[in-house]
């Protein structure tokens, strides 16, 4: 890895950019005007007098309250490959770093005025303005061209004007449609977006694309440990699959599987092939990326990452960029404050006024729209509270209390719910304010108050999933029962 120089002096730089020369950036288009929350938007950064270029470091900077970064496709830059842990370790930042191999390329790399060198995919998550563009954050900027000279790069007219609207095509109001969901080419193993609390569970769905009559599959998939802690695997969708997967380090699996029965597996395009789940132990607003590789693999075996099919022919691409068919996705550790238009979901508070009593505590949810998936425990004081059942009411998410399909497992202390539904075209809307359904409790405490916690626990996560978006911010209220004893009025008498 080559090393970044120290930026110059501020002097010293004017003096060398008439002397080495200025590279120019801009992001087109110039603006996106009054995009819908949950919409994508997509912005290329295209350069000028991009000449004999041997390194680079771009810091984009971008308001996360607005955007959610997504990723970086179609590099026209040799060798980029966006797979490094710390590329993209805050949201509101992005660091474009680059260096070519300097034996391929000894005079540095030049490219054609007007060439996007990168397209910077983005979500609206917030309404405002927000003007996507290099910036001066750390680690900085600096462009080297292949003789050792700093170049200035002029940047400052070149930003992109990016507004986010709270209405239409969904917004908090959840109106319209869900956006359209990516399309891939060829065979993908695909990462999706997850957002985990700080030191709960949450698992990333792994899906497929052209999975078709495939008999092996050798990869790594990695990720930053200091951010998550593997948990385990769950949903395993191939015969064998929970035996062929191993965790050799602290930030990498390795799935070594092949089909007993050697005729090949097909599954429908977007369809689950297993989950990853971790323990968020970064701090807030920290992400990772997880992404997929060979390293880790045991020596002697495959060199690159393997799918093979009934034709016995390698239909992993292993060209780095767009096509590459590991594709990438981040984990967010979420502060539950700050979640845009995130659902939420909410324990009640009941008060009783003797003990023993029956008491039920509705739990209700608000920006319930687009939903596919959605996965929680509560946890209460076995001591204060005897569970009784789960009473559904409406019933509007069509929940089952029994059975081999039930949404809800209990046990003393816990009450673990999990509900899906990927077949709805847009997912599942509810109304504001909606009970999805009640946990009902003899309540014995004869003081103060006990609290219903929204949990998780080892392969029991809490997360919800969005139709086509995947993971969402969301916030879960505690409720309670609280004690209070009923007043007693004393009546003076008349003589």
């Amino acid at each position: 890895m080559k090393p970044i120089t120290s930026l110059l002096a501020a002097g010293l730089l004017l003096i060398a950019s008439s002397v080495f020369g200025q590279l120019t950036t801009n992001f087109a288009p110039a603006s996106i005007p009054s995009t819908p929350i949950g919409n994508g938007v997509s912005l290329q950064l295209k350069v000028t007098n991009f000449t004999n270029i041997s390194s680079l470091q771009l810091p984009i900077v971008y308001n996360a309250a607005i955007l959610r970064f997504d990723s970086i496709d179609f590099p026209k830059l040799p060798g980029y490959i966006d797979t490094t842990l710390t590329s993209h370790p805050n949201a509101g930042k992005v660091i474009l770093t680059w260096f070519p191999n300097p034996s391929q390329y000894p005079t540095g790399v030049t490219l054609a005025n007007g060439t996007a060198i990168i397209t910077l995919r983005f979500t609206v998550v917030g309404a405002g303005t927000n003007v996507v563009n290099i910036g001066t954050a750390a680690p900085g900027i600096e462009v080297v061209n292949s003789a050792g000279n700093t170049l200035t790069v002029n940047y400052a007219a070149g930003g992109s004007t990016v507004i986010g609207s709270g209405g239409g095509g969904g917004g908090c109001t959840g109106t319209g449609n869900p956006p359209a969901a990516t399309t891939y080419t060829g065979f993908r193993v695909i990462a999706n977006t997850v957002y985990i609390p700080k030191g709960q569970y949450g698992c990333v769905p792994i899906t497929v694309n052209d999975f078709d009559l495939i008999t092996a599959l050798t990869f790594a998939v990695h990720w930053n440990p200091a951010i998550l802690q593997f948990d385990c695997t769950r949903a395993h969708n191939l015969p064998d699959l929970a035996n062929k997967i191993t965790n050799p380090s602290p930030n990498t699996l390795v799935v070594g599987w092949d089909d007993p029965n050697a005729t090949g597996v097909t599954r429908a395009d977007g369809a689950k092939l297993v989950d990853i789940c971790f323990r968020a132990i970064g701090n807030v607003n920290t992400s990772s990326t997880i992404f997929f590789d060979v390293n880790g693999l045991p020596l002697g075996g495959a060199t690159v990452p393997e799918a093979y099919n009934a034709a016995s022919t390698n239909v992993w691409n292993n060209t780095a960029g767009p096509s590459y068919s590991g594709v990438t996705d981040e984990v967010f550790i979420i502060d539950p404050a700050n979640i845009g238009c995130g659902p939420v979901f909410k324990a009640d508070i009941d008060t009783i006024t003797t003990t023993n009593t029956p008491t039920c505590i509705d739990v209700k949810v608000t920006n319930f729209f687009w939903m596919t998936n959605t996965e929680f425990s509560l946890s209460y004081d076995a001591t204060k509270l005897a569970y009784q059942n789960i009473q559904l009411g409406a019933n509007p998410l069509t929940l089952l209390t029994s059975g081999a399909n039930s949404n809800f497992t209990t046990s003393s202390g816990l009450i673990k719910f999990t509900w899906n539904n990927t077949s709805a075209v847009n997912g599942v809307s509810l109304p504001n304010n909606t009970t999805i359904f009640s946990v009902c409790y003899n309540a014995t405490l004869t003081a103060g108050a006990t609290p219903i916690i929204f949990t998780s626990s080892s392969c029991s996560p809490i997360g919800v999933l969005r139709k086509n978006i995947w993971g969402e911010p969301f916030q879960c209220d505690t409720g309670k029962v609280v004690f209070k004893a009923p007043s007693i009025s004393v009546l003076a008498s008349s003589t």
